[in-house]
């Protein structure tokens, strides 16, 4: 299955490496929810943030966004699965 695949991680979890200062990644990232602020309804906002957020370890802000992303996309599997994942990993850290 692809989300057990490191590399679905990758981007995220080297960003120190491929961003030239810290604050260009997590300006980036603000300027993602700042996007999801002015168009809640855009499915795909939300997504990345599910994204970028559980593969920071932020698990409940990423099923939050990934929740409001099948909200409006019920047919979107990358997100169920994507929220899946992030769950899973959500109970292995609580444990």
């Amino acid at each position: 299955m692809l989300f057990r695949s490191a590399q679905w991680g990758e981007v995220v979890s080297s960003y120190k490496r491929r961003y030239g200062k810290l604050h260009d990644y997590t300006d980036q990232v603000r300027a993602l929810e700042a996007a999801r602020n002015k168009n809640p309804k855009a499915p795909e906002l939300r997504f990345l943030l599910g994204y970028h957020y559980g593969y920071l370890g932020f698990f409940s802000q990423a099923i939050a966004e990934l929740d409001k992303t099948l909200a409006l996309a019920p047919n979107d599997e990358w997100a169920r699965k994507l929220k899946e994942a992030f769950e899973q990993a959500a109970r292995r850290k609580a444990d």
